[in-house]
């Protein structure tokens, strides 16, 4: 399969440890173009470069929520705050990007009208969690000012879903499936 034809659409982990990604395929078929759209579900789990490339979100979920905001303030007014203060800002706001996992991504639109939604769940503190789905974020439109870095990051997961997907790049589990291993300092669970 060549990159070039493909096009990511959705992509979602599952809680069970492996992805279902929408995707179409772009060919040319006597003469016509043909755009094929695909859906794959797959419980093998991913390699953890994809796991931590959907985890990058997590900062730009932060971000549109506004739950860096205090800690942008405290920076701003660090000279005035006494150091154990800012110190405790910047731990709250290390558990608060703890507690955001992100489970998915969704493209819709093209050029300038290109956009993403952003799936994840949030824990709230008391052991539940809470879905909390960015809105449709313009790719071609600089309203947050982090659309660059949303750009390279998504190009990054459609790269790994590929990877996953064409060339077999998956978790490296033990051959019997009897300990967990650990790849690039993700612990992975053998029996998933």
């Amino acid at each position: 399969m060549e990159k070039e034809k493909f096009n990511l659409t959705k992509v979602k982990l599952l809680p069970s440890g492996g992805i279902v990604a929408d995707y179409t395929i772009t060919e040319e078929v006597a003469g016509e173009v043909v755009v094929t759209d695909y859906t794959a579900a797959k419980n093998n789990s991913p390699h953890p470069d994809l796991v931590n490339a959907l985890a990058d979100l997590k900062v730009i979920v932060a971000q549109v929520f506004r739950f860096d905001a205090v800690s942008k303030v405290v920076e701003d007014n660090a000279e005035h705050i006494k150091a154990s203060l800012l110190q405790e800002v910047k731990d709250t706001f290390g558990e608060i990007l703890d507690g955001i996992t992100v489970r998915g991504v969704s493209w819709s639109g093209t050029g300038q009208k290109a956009g993403v939604v952003i799936t994840s769940l949030f824990d709230v503190g008391n052991g539940t969690k809470t879905a909390i789905n960015t809105p449709r974020l313009r790719l071609g439109a600089e309203s947050f000012g982090f659309e660059e870095v949303l750009t390279n990051l998504l190009e990054g997961i459609k790269n790994e879903v590929f990877a996953f997907l064409f060339e077999g790049k998956q978790a490296q589990l033990s051959l019997f499936g009897e300990e967990a291993v650990e790849e690039e300092g993700v612990l992975l669970d053998a029996e998933q």
